[in-house]
């Protein structure tokens, strides 16, 4: 959502400076509309926002994004412990099917098991452990009062 805000932002800077050789002037009554249109954005990002932020898919997407990017060869928007995880634990707090969620992680160690990491901390984990390892740490993850 800050990535859709900057845009904007630079979209009216630019569109305010790019007006020809001569400065741009803007009248008091053009200024207020622009600041409450601005207002406005701000406030239709914040409904977006809120409605994305309590979608399921939204955070099994992001788990698919970064392992979809891990398995084209690309870097993981986070890593496990600090995006991968957060993402799963959200997923099941608004409501996303367990086995879902477990998939995704599946997946992870399945890529890990083949030597490519969602971060340092997995490939530790698989070191030291294996899938078994990464399972219950995701498991206190996403079930901390067990």
């Amino acid at each position: 959502m800050k990535t859709i805000f900057l845009l904007f932002c630079i979209f009216i800077a630019f569109g305010l400076t790019s007006c020809g050789p001569e400065p741009a002037t803007v009248s008091k009554s053009e200024f207020d509309d622009m600041k409450k249109q601005v207002g406005d954005a701000f406030q239709e990002v914040s409904v977006l926002q809120e409605y994305v932020a309590s979608q399921p898919s939204y955070y099994l997407w992001l788990m698919d994004r970064d392992l979809d990017a891990l398995e084209a060869g690309n870097d993981p928007a986070g890593s496990f412990t600090d995006y991968f995880m957060p993402s799963a634990h959200q997923a099941l707090l608004v409501g996303a099917p367990k086995r879902e969620v477990w998939q995704r992680i599946e997946r992870a160690i399945q890529l890990a098991d083949s030597g490519v990491y969602l971060s340092g901390y997995l490939h530790e984990l698989m070191t030291k452990g294996g899938g078994k390892a990464v399972r219950a740490y995701a498991e206190k993850w996403l079930n901390p009062m067990n």
